[in-house]
Order: structure tokens, then C-alpha cells, then sequence
């Protein structure tokens, strides 16, 4: 793809998943990093997640990625929602939780790419949690890990359903 072309085409899917996010209650936000193809938030109270939940999606746009630039990616992305002031909140673990989920939007996903995000779950956090996916443009397939994870079991199964129908 010529950079133009594959420009457009990441925009055009995170526009789709902008409108997917906003049907689910989510607020598109200004990115705070550059690369950047959307932010989206959401807080509220989650009765299965035992109180109030800030949730927060980030797509970026990443050509050719390399296993360690879409690593470096989510964890950027988990550091910079992690900071993001949203009001009076209860510390993590009192009622109150970050789910950030990063999606790297690249030309055509590497099988190193792919084997290290579908059996490798995201770094641990106490009381948030970082799920990473990738698009790949050329062949218009989500990637994300597979598995259930001991800590977050509970969750594992709603998150990964959230990520397959807001992204793929």
C-alpha cells in the first residue's frame, strides 16, 4: 500500500469503530499523542466490575510495526490514560477501576507481531487493565490474546468479546 493509501484506510476504520464506540456510550476525546487515530472514553458504574470503571480505548496507527513498537505503543497509551484527570475518583481497587484497550492499526501484521499478542496477555496492573489488539489493514483481521489470564479471569471473557465487536 502507498502511505497515502494506507493512511486513509486506517482512518476509515478507526472512523467505523468511532461509530461503533459512540453506539455504545463511549465520548471521542482529542489524542494526546501523536499518531494517534482516536481516543474514546467512558466511565460509569459497572455493578460486574464492583464500581466505577473508567474505560478508555486508543487506536494509533502503526505501519510496519516491530513486537517492541506495539508494546511500547500500549503501554504509552496505559501511561497516558492512566494520568488523565477525570474527576474525584476512589483509589484503584476501592470501587474503582482503568480498563485501556490500545489497538495498533498496521499495513499488514508480521507472524512475529501476531504470536506475540494472541498467546501473551498485557502487563499486570492493581485494579487496571491494559488489553492490547492489531488491525491488520490487508487482510481486515483483529488480533488480540486468546487466553484467560488467572488474574482477571472474570473478566477476560466480556473483555475480549468488547474488543471483537468494537474493533473487528
Amino acid at each position: 500500500m502507498t502511505d497515502s493509501i494506507a493512511a486513509a484506510a486506517a482512518q476509515a476504520y478507526a472512523d467505523t469503530v468511532r461509530n461503533r464506540l459512540v453506539a455504545l456510550g463511549f465520548k471521542p476525546r482529542d489524542p494526546a499523542s501523536a499518531g494517534a487515530l482516536l481516543v474514546a472514553e467512558k466511565s460509569g458504574v459497572e455493578l460486574t466490575k464492583f464500581g466505577n470503571v473508567d474505560t478508555v480505548v486508543q487506536l494509533g496507527y502503526l505501519a510496519s510495526p516491530s513486537v517492541s513498537d506495539v508494546w511500547a505503543f500500549s503501554a504509552g497509551a496505559f501511561n497516558v490514560a492512566g494520568r488523565v484527570k477525570r474527576g474525584f475518583r476512589m483509589p484503584p481497587g476501592l470501587f474503582q477501576a482503568l480498563f485501556v484497550y490500545t489497538v495498533a492499526v498496521v499495513d499488514a501484521a508480521s507472524p512475529e507481531v501476531i504470536a506475540a499478542v494472541t498467546p501473551k496477555q498485557a502487563p499486570n496492573h492493581f485494579a487496571k487493565f491494559e488489553a492490547i489488539a492489531v488491525f491488520d489493514l490487508s487482510r481486515g483481521r483483529l488480533h488480540v490474546f486468546g487466553g484467560t489470564p488467572i488474574w482477571g479471569a472474570a473478566y477476560a471473557r466480556s473483555s475480549r468479546k468488547f474488543q471483537e465487536h468494537a474493533f473487528a
